[in-house]
């Protein structure tokens, strides 16, 4: 069982044309929502379960998902209810709901990636570290550089610090163990998982994996529009 946490709880503030009775998740793109691509991609490269977490308008996220099952693809719910604990809390409210494997790949609601999924996990497997982070080298051109890397590590990681030469960005799927959010998040209290990446980070156990294809998004209006140009460019096989 291959199981990928999806963090899609957010109020999508910077989409709100298009989010004004929907979630992000449900965004129309070609005729079909954005989070159909998302399971289908997830699925087709080696994701046996999906476990959305999910908050604002969650549950129109469920009811499509529900009606539209892909077979092989087992699919759960566990509901964020009052404030928004933050992606580090969000991980541990999954914990405490019995929600997690013992170790899972992670990926945020608005993010579509052109890679193997099960080849990353794979390579999780082969380090002795409690976290990988996938990283596209970047240099400024999608967003902001957040990371170095080399040789399989990330050697530095941080949203807020800069450290030269940071010019490789957090591609948007990472993997983790359960352990790892049990001993540095505190159940109901609100974290930022950022920051236990940055530690992870300098004490130089995050291990790295190097993605060359370009990552797309639906977080912004441009993101929006360059995953609908790319999506035209997909069949069902190839998703």
């Amino acid at each position: 069982m291959l199981q990928c946490v999806i963090l899609a709880g957010g109020l999508g503030t910077r989409m709100k044309e298009w989010t004004q009775d929907r979630p992000k998740a449900l965004i129309p793109i070609h005729g079909r929502p954005f989070v159909q691509y998302q399971m289908e991609w997830l699925k087709n490269t080696g994701v046996t379960e999906i476990t959305f977490s999910i908050g604002h308008l969650g549950e129109q996220i469920e009811s499509y998902v529900r009606a539209h099952p892909i077979p092989g693809l087992d699919v759960n719910f566990v509901y964020e209810r009052g404030e928004l604990l933050g992606t580090g809390g969000a991980l541990r409210h999954l914990l405490d709901q019995g929600a997690l494997k013992s170790t899972f790949t992670l990926l945020y609601g608005d993010s579509y990636l052109p890679l193997h999924v099960g080849e990353v996990y794979d390579t999780f497997l082969k380090q002795n570290r409690p976290a990988l982070m996938t990283v596209f080298k970047n240099n400024e051109r999608f967003d902001k550089s957040n990371a170095c890397y080399q040789n399989g590590q990330v050697t530095f990681y941080s949203k807020t610090r800069r450290k030269e030469p940071m010019d490789y960005i957090d591609y948007g799927l990472s993997v983790l163990s359960s352990k790892l959010i049990a001993e540095n998040f505190e159940k109901g209290q609100k974290a930022d998982l950022a920051s236990l990446f940055e530690r992870l980070s300098e004490a130089g156990q995050l291990a790295g994996l190097e993605v060359f294809d370009r990552f797309y998004e639906i977080g912004s209006p441009q993101g929006l529009h360059e995953f609908s140009d790319y999506a035209k460019s997909l069949t069902t096989k190839e998703i």
